[in-house]
């Protein structure tokens, strides 16, 4: 959750105590999100959007394994929303 732009520690441990497990966090609704005390409605957008964004798998250039990264369309989303 940390690696959300804007979203801390606090707002983290806000989370988890307001929900109780990851799951319940990443399958609440922008309003349950928005219940929490100190999150906004750009950080719940955020974290919304990285919840429900499709991820694209890419190989990595040593391992060749895939690393996976959020489409261009969210992280330009993301930048326009500041």
């Amino acid at each position: 959750l940390g690696c959300v732009r804007s979203v801390n520690k606090t707002d983290t441990t806000t989370l988890a105590s307001n929900f109780g497990s990851l799951k319940a966090i990443l399958s609440a609704s922008r309003e349950e999100l928005a219940l929490c005390p100190g999150l906004g409605d750009k950080k719940v957008e955020r974290l919304y959007s990285a919840f429900h964004a499709p991820f694209a798998g890419a190989q990595t250039k040593k391992s060749g394994a895939q690393s996976w990264k959020p489409q261009k369309a969210v992280l330009a989303a993301q930048e326009e929303g500041e």
